[in-house]
Protein backbone atom coordinates (compact mmCIF):
# COMPACT_ATOMS: atom_id res chain seq x y z
CA UNK A 1 0.00 0.00 0.00
CA UNK A 2 1.50 3.45 -0.89
CA UNK A 3 1.88 5.23 2.20
CA UNK A 4 1.97 9.32 3.24
CA UNK A 5 5.59 8.76 4.18
CA UNK A 6 6.91 7.85 0.44
CA UNK A 7 4.55 10.64 -1.39
CA UNK A 8 5.78 12.76 1.59
CA UNK A 9 9.80 11.72 0.52
CA UNK A 10 8.84 12.50 -3.26
CA UNK A 11 7.22 15.44 -2.46
CA UNK A 12 10.54 16.94 -0.94
CA UNK A 13 12.82 15.74 -3.45
CA UNK A 14 10.37 17.45 -6.07
CA UNK A 15 9.29 20.25 -4.84
CA UNK A 16 11.64 21.49 -2.16
CA UNK A 17 15.01 20.87 -3.31
CA UNK A 18 16.96 21.53 -6.57
CA UNK A 19 17.44 18.81 -8.95
CA UNK A 20 21.34 17.87 -10.17
CA UNK A 21 20.65 16.83 -13.76
CA UNK A 22 22.69 15.12 -16.27
CA UNK A 23 24.29 17.94 -18.24
CA UNK A 24 25.34 18.52 -14.52
CA UNK A 25 23.36 22.27 -14.59
CA UNK A 26 21.10 22.78 -11.77
CA UNK A 27 17.47 23.83 -12.56
CA UNK A 28 14.25 24.68 -10.40
CA UNK A 29 11.03 21.98 -10.63
CA UNK A 30 9.08 24.28 -8.39
CA UNK A 31 7.21 25.99 -11.17
CA UNK A 32 8.03 23.69 -13.80
CA UNK A 33 4.66 23.59 -16.37
CA UNK A 34 4.14 19.60 -15.38
CA UNK A 35 5.48 19.08 -11.79
CA UNK A 36 3.66 21.71 -10.60
CA UNK A 37 0.67 18.91 -10.06
CA UNK A 38 3.08 17.09 -7.78
CA UNK A 39 1.88 19.08 -4.68
CA UNK A 40 -1.62 19.22 -4.90
CA UNK A 41 -1.84 15.77 -5.80
CA UNK A 42 0.13 14.55 -3.31
CA UNK A 43 -1.90 16.96 -0.99
CA UNK A 44 -5.34 15.90 -1.94
CA UNK A 45 -3.86 12.01 -1.50
CA UNK A 46 -2.84 12.85 2.04
CA UNK A 47 -5.79 14.43 3.09
CA UNK A 48 -8.57 11.85 1.85
CA UNK A 49 -5.84 9.27 3.43
CA UNK A 50 -5.53 10.95 7.22
CA UNK A 51 -9.39 11.42 6.73
CA UNK A 52 -10.45 8.33 5.43
CA UNK A 53 -8.14 5.81 7.89
CA UNK A 54 -9.61 7.73 10.47
CA UNK A 55 -13.33 6.93 9.82
CA UNK A 56 -12.31 3.15 9.36
CA UNK A 57 -10.38 2.43 12.26
CA UNK A 58 -13.15 4.07 13.98
CA UNK A 59 -15.63 1.34 12.79
CA UNK A 60 -12.94 -1.17 14.17
CA UNK A 61 -10.71 -1.96 11.18
CA UNK A 62 -7.46 -0.90 9.71
CA UNK A 63 -7.18 0.35 5.90
CA UNK A 64 -5.39 -2.78 4.67
CA UNK A 65 -8.12 -5.06 6.71
CA UNK A 66 -10.97 -2.92 5.69
CA UNK A 67 -9.31 -3.38 1.38
CA UNK A 68 -9.87 -6.99 2.55
CA UNK A 69 -13.27 -7.24 3.28
CA UNK A 70 -14.27 -4.51 1.11
CA UNK A 71 -13.43 -6.64 -2.13
CA UNK A 72 -14.51 -10.22 -0.52
CA UNK A 73 -18.20 -8.90 0.54
CA UNK A 74 -20.85 -10.26 -1.50
CA UNK A 75 -18.15 -12.78 -3.41
CA UNK A 76 -17.70 -16.69 -3.05
CA UNK A 77 -14.09 -16.01 -1.87
CA UNK A 78 -11.14 -14.96 -3.51
CA UNK A 79 -7.75 -16.65 -3.97
CA UNK A 80 -4.74 -14.73 -2.28
CA UNK A 81 -3.03 -13.75 -5.75
CA UNK A 82 -6.31 -12.33 -6.94
CA UNK A 83 -6.76 -10.57 -3.53
CA UNK A 84 -3.15 -9.42 -3.72
CA UNK A 85 -3.78 -8.03 -7.06
CA UNK A 86 -7.32 -6.42 -6.39
CA UNK A 87 -6.03 -4.54 -3.21
CA UNK A 88 -2.17 -3.84 -4.18
CA UNK A 89 -1.30 -5.33 -0.74
CA UNK A 90 1.57 -7.00 -2.00
CA UNK A 91 1.39 -10.69 -0.77
CA UNK A 92 3.85 -10.57 1.92
CA UNK A 93 2.11 -8.23 3.73
CA UNK A 94 -1.53 -9.52 2.44
CA UNK A 95 -0.50 -12.98 4.92
CA UNK A 96 -0.41 -10.71 8.19
CA UNK A 97 -3.43 -8.82 7.16
CA UNK A 98 -5.28 -11.93 6.75
CA UNK A 99 -3.91 -13.81 9.78
CA UNK A 100 -5.62 -10.63 12.15
CA UNK A 101 -8.70 -11.15 9.98
CA UNK A 102 -9.26 -15.09 10.71
CA UNK A 103 -8.10 -14.27 14.58
CA UNK A 104 -10.74 -12.10 14.57
CA UNK A 105 -12.92 -14.52 13.49
CA UNK A 106 -13.88 -12.36 10.36
CA UNK A 107 -12.42 -14.73 6.87
CA UNK A 108 -11.45 -18.10 6.56
CA UNK A 109 -8.68 -19.92 4.34
CA UNK A 110 -9.90 -22.66 2.89
CA UNK A 111 -7.90 -25.36 0.04
CA UNK A 112 -8.42 -25.04 -3.72
CA UNK A 113 -9.25 -28.47 -4.49
CA UNK A 114 -6.90 -29.58 -7.78
CA UNK A 115 -4.50 -26.99 -6.45
CA UNK A 116 -2.75 -27.85 -3.57
CA UNK A 117 -0.55 -24.20 -3.99
CA UNK A 118 -3.54 -22.02 -3.98
CA UNK A 119 -5.79 -20.76 -0.79
CA UNK A 120 -8.79 -19.26 -1.01
CA UNK A 121 -10.09 -16.57 1.64
CA UNK A 122 -13.74 -16.14 2.16
CA UNK A 123 -15.75 -14.17 4.93
CA UNK A 124 -16.93 -16.03 7.71
CA UNK A 125 -20.89 -14.82 8.60
CA UNK A 126 -19.40 -12.58 10.84
CA UNK A 127 -17.05 -11.07 8.52
CA UNK A 128 -19.73 -10.22 6.48
CA UNK A 129 -21.66 -8.85 8.77
CA UNK A 130 -18.73 -6.46 9.21
CA UNK A 131 -18.66 -5.76 5.52
CA UNK A 132 -23.16 -5.03 5.73
CA UNK A 133 -21.83 -2.32 8.39
CA UNK A 134 -18.18 -0.75 7.70
CA UNK A 135 -18.77 -1.03 3.65
CA UNK A 136 -21.70 1.26 3.53
CA UNK A 137 -21.01 3.48 6.16
CA UNK A 138 -17.54 3.93 4.54
CA UNK A 139 -18.92 4.77 1.50
CA UNK A 140 -21.55 7.56 2.65
CA UNK A 141 -18.75 8.99 4.57
CA UNK A 142 -16.82 9.63 1.81
CA UNK A 143 -19.10 10.70 -0.40
CA UNK A 144 -20.07 14.33 0.86
CA UNK A 145 -16.54 15.19 0.81
CA UNK A 146 -16.16 14.79 -3.52
CA UNK A 147 -19.65 15.98 -4.16
CA UNK A 148 -18.77 19.33 -2.44
CA UNK A 149 -15.73 19.67 -4.41
CA UNK A 150 -16.57 18.26 -7.84
CA UNK A 151 -19.91 18.16 -10.47
CA UNK A 152 -20.93 14.60 -11.62
CA UNK A 153 -19.16 15.68 -14.92
CA UNK A 154 -16.27 16.94 -13.19
CA UNK A 155 -16.32 14.07 -11.43
CA UNK A 156 -16.09 11.59 -15.20
CA UNK A 157 -13.42 13.91 -16.65
CA UNK A 158 -11.22 13.52 -13.08
CA UNK A 159 -11.45 9.82 -13.54
CA UNK A 160 -10.65 9.45 -16.91
CA UNK A 161 -7.58 11.88 -16.39
CA UNK A 162 -6.49 10.07 -13.21
CA UNK A 163 -5.99 6.83 -14.78
CA UNK A 164 -4.13 8.29 -17.69
CA UNK A 165 -1.95 9.54 -15.55
CA UNK A 166 -1.81 6.03 -13.48
CA UNK A 167 -1.23 4.22 -17.07
CA UNK A 168 1.88 6.77 -17.90
CA UNK A 169 3.34 5.90 -14.38
CA UNK A 170 2.62 2.14 -15.15
CA UNK A 171 3.67 2.39 -18.33
CA UNK A 172 0.96 1.09 -20.22
CA UNK A 173 -2.47 2.17 -22.55
CA UNK A 174 -0.08 4.73 -24.19
CA UNK A 175 0.11 2.38 -27.13
CA UNK A 176 -3.61 2.17 -27.74
CA UNK A 177 -6.03 4.38 -26.54
CA UNK A 178 -8.33 1.62 -26.88
CA UNK A 179 -6.49 -0.73 -24.43
CA UNK A 180 -6.11 2.08 -22.38
CA UNK A 181 -10.14 2.86 -21.47
CA UNK A 182 -10.45 -1.44 -21.20
CA UNK A 183 -8.12 -1.25 -18.38
CA UNK A 184 -9.45 1.54 -16.17
CA UNK A 185 -10.38 0.43 -12.70
CA UNK A 186 -9.76 1.26 -9.36
CA UNK A 187 -7.81 -0.20 -6.47
CA UNK A 188 -7.00 0.03 -2.49
CA UNK A 189 -9.45 1.56 -0.23
CA UNK A 190 -11.68 4.07 -2.82
CA UNK A 191 -10.89 2.05 -5.46
CA UNK A 192 -12.78 -1.60 -3.45
CA UNK A 193 -15.81 1.27 -3.20
CA UNK A 194 -15.86 1.95 -6.84
CA UNK A 195 -14.71 -2.22 -8.04
CA UNK A 196 -17.82 -2.98 -5.86
CA UNK A 197 -20.43 -0.09 -7.00
CA UNK A 198 -19.32 -1.75 -10.06
CA UNK A 199 -19.68 -5.38 -9.77
CA UNK A 200 -23.07 -4.62 -7.17
CA UNK A 201 -24.52 -2.98 -10.39
CA UNK A 202 -24.18 -5.62 -12.98
CA UNK A 203 -26.23 -8.14 -10.59
CA UNK A 204 -28.75 -5.39 -10.32
CA UNK A 205 -28.18 -5.40 -6.53
CA UNK A 206 -27.29 -1.59 -5.68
Amino acid sequence: ILTPSVFKIVLTILLNKTILISTMSIRDFKHDAYLRLVRPLVQAYLAFYRVGSRHIEEMGVTPAQFDVIAELGDTPGMTCADLSEATLITKGTLTGVLDRLVAKGFVRRDDVEGDRRAIKVRLTPKGEGVFRRVFPAHAEFLRPFLKRALTPQEVELMRRKLFRLRDSFEGRGFESRKVSRARRKGSTVIGAISNKQRDSSKRGTR
